[in-house]
C-alpha cells in the first residue's frame, strides 16, 4: 500500500483539528492515481465492513474494522448510492422547523475526515439564513438546529455541533 507523509500544513481546518492521520476509506475510483485503497488491500478478512461511533466526547468516539459494535446504543445503516464518495440518499434538510426543498436524487456525502458542510446554493442559503455567530461565540444556544434526513433517518445538529470555536492569540 502506498504511503505519504505531510510535514507541514496551513489553513484553519488543519490547525483547529486534532487529526493524526488519514486512512483513506474512499473508493478506488477517486483515489490518487487509482491506487488501491486500504479496504481493497486489507486481506485478513473477507468482511469489508467498518463502522464509526461518534460521541459528543471525542475520547469516547471509535471506529471498528471490520464490523460493528453489537452493544452500541444506535446503529444506523444506509445504502451507498454512488461508489465514488460515500454518497447517500438525501431526502430532506431543515433549519429548525422550516423545511428546505431538496431535489430528487440529491446525495449527501459523508466523510469521517471532513468537518465541513457544503452544498448547492439553493439549499445552503436558506439553511444558514439568519444564522449569525458573534466573534466571542456568545449566544450559540439561541441559534436554530439544522437537520439532514438521509433515507428515513433524520440527523440533527445543534449550534454547538455546527459552529467551530477557535481561539487565537489568547
Amino acid at each position: 500500500m502506498g504511503f505519504g507523509e505531510i510535514t507541514s500544513v496551513s489553513g484553519i481546518s488543519f490547525l483547529a483539528s486534532k487529526m493524526c492521520g488519514i486512512l483513506g476509506f474512499g473508493y478506488k475510483s477517486i483515489s490518487v492515481d487509482k491506487l488501491d485503497t486500504f479496504m481493497d488491500l486489507e486481506s485478513t478478512t473477507t468482511n469489508k465492513t467498518f463502522s464509526m461511533y461518534m460521541h459528543s466526547n471525542p475520547a469516547k468516539s471509535y471506529m471498528m474494522i471490520p464490523g460493528w459494535d453489537k452493544d452500541a446504543n444506535t446503529i444506523d445503516t444506509h445504502t451507498v448510492s454512488e461508489q465514488k464518495y460515500w454518497a447517500l440518499n438525501l431526502k430532506g434538510v431543515a433549519q429548525g422547523t422550516k423545511s428546505i426543498k431538496v431535489a430528487d436524487n440529491l446525495m449527501a456525502v459523508i466523510d469521517s475526515g471532513t468537518s465541513l458542510l457544503v452544498g448547492p446554493k439553493e439549499i445552503v442559503d436558506p439553511l444558514i439564513a439568519g444564522i449569525t455567530v458573534k466573534s466571542d461565540c456568545s449566544g450559540l444556544d439561541s441559534l436554530p438546529d439544522i437537520s439532514f434526513t438521509i433515507d428515513a433517518t433524520t440527523y440533527t445538529l445543534s449550534s454547538t455541533d455546527y459552529v467551530l470555536k477557535v481561539s487565537a492569540g489568547g
